[in-house]
């Protein structure tokens, strides 16, 4: 933030990659106002639009703070009122991932919708989202995806989530945040600790950091497998870690 106002102060004019940037720290601060405001700075530029990044990461940091509602009106304002600038996997995937979390099945269902009509395929991030749902019907988010509920069978969605780190790290720069990847697997795998704790240790061999949503699974399938002691152990090492 010091760095971006350092800029202006300059007379130096940022760019869309230093707006983003802004963005992201403010949302990674969960300071969603403070990213929306930035956003809408951009927006009135003249010579600097936002591009799907720009409109990714205020959607991130909106739902980040568990706003549905902004997220939302924040994507539906980029597809009817901005053509030029097209949603992209990310984009459908977080908003679906949002969305059951918020239990908003019928948010869910328009997105999945959209995601079909723009002819984007689902990934993995889809699948394992839709297998680890809380709240909608696979299959009714299936159909509007055109997909089979076949491949909601863990066994295909790990193989798919690990080809996808795979080209992550041979430096695949689309594959943004895959703790939402490693957050849907673990919820996936319902009361299979041992699955559970190997995919936790897997996403540190990735150099990927757990977030609370990541705690939060992991916990939830200790206490469906009746693991009481390991569910606790894994609160206070959550509690430890701020």
């Amino acid at each position: 933030v010091e760095l971006f106002q350092r800029m202006v102060n300059l007379g130096i004019s940022p760019d869309v990659y230093s707006y983003n940037t802004l963005m992201k720290a403010l949302g990674d601060a969960h300071k969603p106002i403070a990213a929306e405001q930035t956003f809408f700075e951009l927006q009135e530029r003249k010579d600097v639009s936002p591009d799907v990044v720009s409109y990714n990461t205020l959607i991130k940091a909106y739902g980040d703070a568990g706003d549905w509602i902004s997220a939302l009106d924040l994507y539906r304002d980029m597809r009817d009122y901005h053509p030029d600038v097209p949603a992209d996997s990310f984009t459908y995937n977080q908003l679906l991932h949002l969305f059951d979390y918020a239990g908003q099945s019928d948010s869910a269902l328009e997105i999945a919708e959209d995601m079909k009509k723009a002819d984007i395929s689902p990934d993995a991030f889809t699948l394992s989202i839709l297998a680890a749902s809380k709240t909608f019907e696979n299959a009714v988010i299936a159909k509007a995806l055109g997909i089979n509920e076949t491949g909601f069978e863990f066994k295909t969605l790990h193989e798919a989530a690990m080809d996808i780190m795979s080209q992550r790290q041979l430096g695949d720069i689309s594959i943004q945040e895959p703790q939402i990847l490693f957050n849907a697997l673990i919820s996936a795998t319902k009361r299979d600790w041992q699955t559970a704790l190997e995919l936790l240790n897997t996403m540190a061999s990735y150099s990927v950091q757990p977030d609370a949503v990541t705690f939060d699974a992991v916990i939830n399938v200790y206490v469906r497998a009746g693991q009481w002691l390991k569910a606790r152990q894994m609160l206070r090492k959550m509690q430890t870690m701020g």
